[in-house]
């Protein structure tokens, strides 16, 4: 599959806010990083590393993508499983285009939960997209608007992790820690390790969730 389209993120600069992570770490001495200011610019700028570690682990990303060309390879069956391919949620489909023919709408069915194009029987193409590279283009809109809530907490534990680890020093006993791997080593006891290894573990496990592909038979 490739895809070109227009990705939109609405008024969502990032997964979470800067207000998500400093509720993380509210109670925290974390004045070691400056003032406020200093503070805010810190979990600004661990922003897009944070964010491409969620898309890492979860092998898609979260934004909304709007009108992008989907493009498939024909298989000789009588559906397209855009699911499989990471096409999901399924929003809309505007055109199914097979071997630079664009069919009409009454060809094939959407069903959007599924992330599935299916064709009706009876249609030009004797129900079957034919086999091929490359052969078919899907426009749709799909994605979120706005991550999802287990996202967005996601990525907040990675940035209060790492903002914290830089804080604590030898209470932290936190030697390293890179969220764009979610590589973490350890000294020796700590007052801040176990939380700092929670969040780590709890923000990976939450974007692993979404390789996980739900799907059901049509």
């Amino acid at each position: 599959m490739s895809a070109e389209g227009v990705f939109v993120t609405g008024l969502f600069e990032w997964y979470c806010t800067v207000d998500d992570v400093l509720r993380l770490l509210a109670g925290h001495d974390v004045s070691a990083i400056g003032d406020s200011d200093g503070l805010e610019l810190r979990i600004r700028g661990l922003m897009p590393v944070s964010m491409a570690a969620i898309d890492a682990e979860a092998g898609r990303d979260f934004l909304l993508h709007s009108g992008e060309v989907v493009t498939c390879d024909g298989r000789g069956e009588d559906r397209l499983m855009l699911g499989s391919l990471g096409v999901s949620p399924l929003l809309a489909v505007h055109s199914v285009v097979v071997d630079g023919r664009e069919l009409s709408a009454g060809e094939y069915v959407v069903y959007r939960p599924e992330a599935v194009v299916r064709l009706r029987s009876g249609g030009t193409l004797s129900g079957v997209f034919p086999e091929g590279l490359g052969n078919v283009e899907v426009t749709a809109d799909w994605g979120y608007n706005g991550a999802p809530q287990e996202i967005r907490l996601a990525q907040a534990r990675l940035v209060a992790a790492q903002v914290l680890s830089e804080c604590a020093g030898d209470r932290g006993s936190v030697e390293r820690l890179r969220i764009g791997d979610y590589a973490v080593e350890y000294g020796s006891g700590g007052e801040h390790a176990g939380l700092i290894e929670r969040w780590v573990t709890d923000a990976r496990s939450a974007a692993r969730a979404y390789r996980r592909l739900r799907l059901a038979a049509i």
